[in-house]
């Protein structure tokens, strides 16, 4: 049992999930987790949390958390197309240990006016 297991059974907001588990759209989001360390965090637009992993940019959508979270991921090609994958998902641990690395718009939105509200207290001392 990991440590996610006990989460789910209590929590019925994870019974029932949007979209079908797709493994290798779990395994994508197991590569990002496995290398966090060379994830940065670009921006947040309210639904997508935008990431740049090895010079590659990467969109996940965060939104609808848990039902639809990781649902959706878009990425360019060398020609500048888009790729897009919608209506899939990765497994609920996945999304769990992904949200507790990263976030989900919830918790992202609370983070950001908590980053931009010490900037202006920084920028505020030093005047």
């Amino acid at each position: 049992m990991n440590k996610y297991t006990l989460k789910v059974i209590f929590n019925p907001e994870w019974w029932h999930m949007n979209y079908d588990f797709d493994k290798e759209f779990d395994t994508f989001y197991k590569e990002l987790l496995a290398h966090k360390d060379e994830v940065k965090v670009l921006s947040y637009d309210g639904f997508y949390l935008k990431l740049d992993y090895r010079g590659k940019r990467f969109d996940v959508w965060v939104e609808n958390f848990p039902y639809a979270y990781l649902s959706r991921a878009r990425t360019w090609d060398e020609n500048g197309h888009e790729i897009f994958v919608e209506r899939k998902r990765p497994s609920r641990t996945t999304a769990m240990e992904f949200n507790e690395v990263f976030g989900s718009a919830s918790t992202l939105d609370v983070a950001s006016n908590a980053v931009n509200l010490l900037l202006k207290t920084l920028k505020e001392a030093e005047q």
